[in-house]
């Protein structure tokens, strides 16, 4: 079902409007009313984008991307109009920590319309903000389009943080004693959310950067500096993921480090017990031969213990040796 705020610069926050009601305030005032106006549009329909068509400029390939979720994160415009898509992280149960839900922005004159299929926690971060800055009332459709674009790209900021602990507690693991084998599977993982990270902010810094350095017709200069200050998060952003994967990278050197010392020390353990062991297996391999060795043909135990005493001496003497090329 779709759900529709909207928020003006006189009246404030209205919600659960219908969509009767949205239609009507714009064809009172068109795009160009005295009032700024932001719809809010979450599942809205294709016969309500048509209907919405009929009323205010909307072209036939806009209409497509709004409903689109291969569309990238880009902005062109159509004279008219600003068209613009945003992608946000989609914090609802069930999904994954980097899945997305992307954001359509139609920027009129004095209007603001932004499209989503889903619910978006930036939405309610901007009427917040709305609530705290302006006490509530809209202050202009282009401050709402900045501080929308703003709240999409912070949040994302709670997932590089949440990457970047869990790649300082490998980080420290790996230098442990207790390092466990469950460490090779969370840098697998903490390096594909690093990958899915850089995936997701290399375009969104471009797309920032041309929307915020080239003209526009339909967004103000001073908009286009609170922009630059969104581009320059998604910049910080990015330095923080480049970082985490250096990190990753060290880590897993130092994981691989001390897998192969583990493993070092076990073969040194073992080759000084085969090496302590050579000359009693010799001996006793000697002795046991089918053929005439020296003392076969005596009574009493003598040689037999002289052999075991002589093996032993030559166990000690060996593990002494060793103790002081500190071997042992």
């Amino acid at each position: 079902m779709t759900e529709i705020i909207v928020v003006d610069g006189v009246d404030g926050l209205e919600k659960d409007v219908s969509f009767e009601d949205v239609l009507a305030m714009l064809k009172e005032s068109g795009t160009r009313g005295e009032k700024a106006l932001w719809v809010d549009f979450q599942a809205a329909t294709e016969e309500q984008v048509a209907q919405l068509a009929d009323v205010i400029p909307i072209h036939d390939i806009t209409r497509r991307d709004i409903f689109s979720d291969r569309v990238r994160e880009k902005w062109g415009d159509y004279d008219e109009y600003l068209f613009v898509v945003g992608h946000g992280l989609n914090f609802n149960s069930g999904k994954e920590l980097l899945d997305t839900i992307s954001v359509s922005f139609l920027v009129y004159p004095r209007v603001l319309i932004s499209f989503h299929k889903e619910e978006l926690r930036s939405r309610g971060v901007v009427l917040e903000r709305i609530e705290r800055e302006a006490r509530g009332v809209l202050p202009d459709e282009d401050w709402a389009f900045y501080a929308y674009l703003d709240a999409l790209t912070d949040l994302y900021m709670d997932v590089v943080d949440h990457c970047a602990d869990e790649i300082d507690a490998i980080d420290s693991a790996v230098l442990t004693s207790d390092a466990g084998s469950d460490l090779l599977a969370r840098m697998s993982a903490a390096r594909r959310n690093l990958a899915n990270l850089r995936r997701r902010l290399l375009p969104k810094r471009e797309f920032l950067q041309s929307l915020s350095y080239q003209d526009q017709s339909m967004i103000s200069r001073e908009t286009q500096i609170r922009l630059r200050n969104v581009l320059d998060h998604v910049i910080r952003m990015g330095e923080l993921v480049d970082m985490g994967r250096d990190t990753l990278a060290g880590a897993q050197s130092n994981y691989i480090a001390q897998v192969s010392n583990r493993m070092n020390a076990v073969m040194k353990t073992l080759s000084i017990v085969a090496t302590i062991m050579l000359p009693m297996t010799l001996v006793a391999g000697l002795f046991g031969m089918n053929v005439q060795v020296p003392g076969q043909n005596l009574d009493g135990q003598m040689w037999f213990w002289s052999l075991l005493a002589a093996m032993f001496v030559s166990g000690v003497l060996m593990i002494v040796v060793f103790r002081k090329r500190n071997w042992l």
